[in-house]
């Protein structure tokens, strides 16, 4: 290129060698005119990486992924060592393997599933057992709910790990956790929590936001740190504006008192202790209407004002103090203490992609979500739904006469489908967490 008169561009020349991946020769020469220029970057080494690999060339590979490491002025990202590492996996070049696992992780490289099941393939064609539980643990403590392919991926590697170190027939059953415990040896399923030190780090991190926004707003989530340490730790708290707005962005629609005293009707019912977290301004004679309808505000029903008082002389709310995010709330009391974290769900569809970077580093806040948040969702059956568009005519603010409410729950580290049926709606009620399918090694008898 430099040749026919063409400017050194690093982004047009990592462009081709990238596109000529499968001819090594022009790669290298593209590589070599951009050393020559001082402008390589991580991008170019990536593609160079990727046409050694390709060309099947793991030692010319794994020099240059050295020669990256010990020079130290570029990031390596995944892209970059992933294809060597997936090829030497796959080749069985174990000694290798480890070492760019080793070398890149220490640079903060995270590795995704299918490098982990990769690997564990690896160790378990090589019948190296305690490496293969050893990371093994690692996967399922950065990735708690492991997908399917990463399922298939363990079963391959165990079942290798047998047949390469078994003096006999072994099986590898396959089994679910349909009641907590595993059906193929009975062991219970461990439910993956935060630990003393990780909620006091949540804890830290809102006492903190709140005293930015203001020492009166310290106070007050001070306060209801307080109040939480008075109660015994609750199954269930609600969030109350996510549930309450659910499905209502339709003209007509509002905050909905009725869908949130479906929610605590169908728990209640249940057995469980719950409390739901609603801010002032809900509680008012005129709320805010956060949808798609016109008016800017709504006044309350006194069949809502009902509900409201109810939900106050059963004990049931805690009415959030002006000044800081209702979010927060819930977030503080399902880690307020140890025991809360092991027994407190939080119900709401908020995805937490404006909290989590601060909150927790990215694995703790996984393990968090997938343990202790869920989601729901309220659905109308075929004769309601009838009923609804006529209801939505006359401009009330419900969809329908009645509801179902699904709920995603992760609780007791079970697995199952379950209906009920209350007074005035179906409930449907799922409960999943921890691995979708236990993976057991057992001898045949």
């Amino acid at each position: 290129m430099r040749d026919e008169g063409l400017p050194l561009h690093v982004h047009v020349h990592t462009k081709v060698m990238i596109s000529c991946a499968h001819r090594l020769q022009v790669v290298q020469g593209l590589f070599a005119e951009l050393q020559a220029g001082g402008v390589e970057n991580e991008a170019s080494y990536a593609a160079l990486l990727r046409a050694q690999v390709h060309s099947g060339d793991r030692a010319a590979a794994a020099a240059t992924l050295h020669q990256l490491l010990k020079d130290g002025t570029y990031p390596v990202k995944l892209r970059t060592c992933a294809p060597l590492l997936l090829a030497a996996c796959e080749a069985g070049d174990h000694l290798r393997a480890m070492r760019i696992w080793a070398s890149v992780q220490q640079r903060g490289v995270i590795f995704t599933p299918r490098e982990y099941g990769a690997m564990l393939r690896m160790l378990g064609r090589a019948g190296a057992g305690r490496q293969l539980w050893r990371l093994l643990g690692k996967l399922l403590g950065e990735h708690p709910t492991p997908d399917s392919e990463t399922i298939a991926d363990i079963r391959s590697a165990l079942k290798s790990w047998t047949d390469a170190v078994a003096e006999q027939p072994v099986v590898v059953e396959e089994g679910h956790a349909s009641d907590g415990t595993c059906s193929c040896c009975g062991s219970a399923l461990q439910l993956m929590r935060l630990d003393s030190a990780q909620c006091e780090a949540v804890r830290a991190v809102l006492l903190q936001r709140a005293a930015e926004r203001s020492s009166s707003a310290s106070r007050k989530m001070l306060a209801f740190d307080r109040w939480l340490q008075k109660q015994e730790p609750f199954d269930y708290l609600i969030d109350g504006p996510n549930v309450a707005y659910y499905n209502q962005n339709f003209n007509g629609g509002g905050f909905s008192y009725r869908q949130l005293d479906t929610l605590l009707r169908h728990l209640l019912s249940r057995g469980k202790r719950v409390l739901l977290l609603l801010p002032t301004k809900y509680l008012n004679g005129e709320i805010p209407n956060h949808t798609c309808s016109p008016e800017r505000y709504t006044t309350v029903s006194e069949e809502d004002r009902a509900l409201v008082r109810k939900w106050r002389e059963d004990r049931l709310l805690f009415e959030c103090a002006t000044g800081l995010y209702d979010d927060w709330y819930w977030m503080y009391a399902s880690v307020s203490s140890l025991a809360a974290a092991q027994r407190s769900i939080v119900v709401t569809n908020d995805a937490m992609r404006d909290h989590w970077s601060q909150l927790l580093p990215r694995l703790a806040f996984s393990r968090w979500r997938a343990a202790q948040i869920v989601g729901f969702g309220f659905k109308y059956d075929t004769a309601t739904a009838v009923d609804a568009i006529a209801v939505d005519a006359k401009g009330a603010q419900e969809k329908a006469a009645e509801e179902v409410l699904e709920i995603i729950e992760a609780e007791e580290g079970l697995e199952r489908v379950k209906a009920e049926e209350t007074a005035d709606a179906e409930v449907e009620v799922m409960e999943a967490v921890g691995v979708d399918a236990a993976v057991e090694v057992m001898e045949a008898v």
